[in-house]
């Protein structure tokens, strides 16, 4: 597997950072969510999202 990363540097000071990966056989898709200060427990409990990351999360990984 290949993994590189993408950032985008806007002029209104955000930052958004993805995580490109190829690989030669097929993938399941996750649907990410990155919220700042985390979701309210109804969002959570939606099980809408596969994985919620905190901007505290992402952070740590850098």
């Amino acid at each position: 597997m290949l993994t590189s990363s993408l950032l985008f540097d806007r002029d209104d000071r955000v930052i958004t950072v993805c995580e490109i990966k190829y690989q030669e056989q097929r993938v399941d898709r996750k649907k990410v969510f990155i919220a700042p200060h985390g979701v309210t427990p109804p969002v959570k409990e939606a099980a809408y999202f596969d994985v919620i990351i905190t901007l505290k999360e992402l952070v740590m990984h850098f």
